[in-house]
């Protein structure tokens, strides 16, 4: 039988994070699944992969204006309103 919740990716099990647990978990304890008749460990899958698309979105845009993209180097400009040295932009 073919189990939804199993976590494979070419047949390599991969364990839910937690915060993938608590994410369904929180989908569930407000029954926000049943609007779209969707399983709430699906919905909890889908957020989290919104998530990575969007830290990846992140990185990509950093990356073009020739900011740092690694993660944490944004917490820099928020804590101390200074960001991190820009590299010069080269010419295209």
């Amino acid at each position: 039988m073919f189990d939804l919740r199993s976590r494979t990716t070419f047949g390599v099990q991969k364990p839910m994070s937690d915060l993938e647990k608590k994410i369904e978990q929180a989908i569930n304890s407000v029954s926000a699944e049943n609007d779209s008749n969707t399983p709430d460990f699906i919905l909890a899958q889908y957020l989290i992969s919104c998530l990575a698309a969007f830290n990846t979105a992140i990185q990509q845009r950093e990356t073009w204006y020739g900011r740092d993209a690694r993660p944490g180097a944004l917490q820099v400009v928020v804590q101390t309103g200074e960001g991190p040295p820009r590299p010069p932009r080269q010419a295209s």
